[in-house]
């Protein structure tokens, strides 16, 4: 059997070299990992101009990559968006996503985040960018049902896991968060299609994808969505079941990254 150590230290260093081309202060990670620098929260700044705050101590970063090193989240619709276009992101987190939308396409971004934490830095995040009146953060769940939830926050340095689907909640605090029925998320869109809807809800992704939902994904013109069809989600499915219920509602779907038990998933209006 070959020894897999070589190939993953390769695999972080072509990563950290990656993250020198993104980020201007880059080395400030590399520091925090080698015990040399450490702060609570850590401004990462981006070659293009973007500013993102950071929990040093977290995978906050790692998330950032998602977005701007691999690039998970921008379908063919993403380079369509304009100053016309609404576009929802669903378990925004910090705002990589919702922030990069609205300064690289000038489209409406209505980010739903309810953790409290991730919301707070969700709003400063928006205002150092000066993008107040393109990102509008909501602090709700999306499910199926307004009102309370009970939802469950990590307590590791993963902070984008925080959930309310999960079978085994130990490793979690169990807080109370208010939600919104993903229907009534339809009065922000204010008639307008929604030409980008992003899904990063941990699990939730089974309880709101399905046929009953229909007359909000008939105003979604297309999807990006992170699956999670891991052993402690509740009421998982599978892929292929969630691939199946977008093509009945009208999309064209296709796995963009990752394997049966987490990925990406691009859909588009057929």
């Amino acid at each position: 059997m070959k020894n897999p150590l070589p190939h993953l230290k390769l695999k972080k260093l072509t990563l950290a070299i990656k993250m020198f081309f993104i980020y201007q202060n880059a080395y400030l990670y590399i520091l925090f990992r080698l015990g040399i620098y450490n702060s609570e929260y850590t401004t990462y700044k981006l070659w293009n101009g973007l500013k993102y705050k950071c929990r040093t101590d977290s995978l906050d970063i790692a998330i950032l990559n998602e977005s701007f090193i691999y690039k998970e989240y921008i379908n063919p619709q993403f380079s369509k968006l304009n100053n016309t276009s609404i576009v929802y992101d669903l378990g925004a987190q910090i705002g990589d996503f919702s922030i990069l939308t609205a300064y690289k396409t000038n489209a409406t971004v209505f980010a739903f985040e309810p953790e409290i934490d991730n919301y707070n830095l969700l709003v400063e995040n928006i205002k150092i960018n000066k993008l107040e009146d393109k990102v509008f953060p909501i602090q709700k769940a999306v499910t199926n049902k307004s009102g309370k939830l009970k939802f469950y926050v990590s307590e590791g340095e993963n902070k984008g896991v925080h959930s309310s689907h999960y079978e085994d909640n130990s490793n979690g605090r169990e807080i109370e968060v208010e939600s919104i029925a993903l229907i009534d998320t339809l009065k922000y869109a204010k008639d307008i299609k929604i030409s980008l809807l992003k899904i990063d809800i941990e699990g939730g992704e089974f309880e709101i994808i399905n046929k009953f939902n229909r007359t909000f994904f008939d105003n979604v013109e297309s999807i990006v969505l992170e699956y999670h069809c891991l052993p402690h989600v509740k009421n998982r499915t599978s892929r292929n079941d969630l691939i199946s219920i977008l093509e009945d509602m009208g999309f064209a779907s296709k796995v963009y990254s990752g394997d049966e038990s987490m990925g990406i998933i691009h859909a588009q209006k057929s």
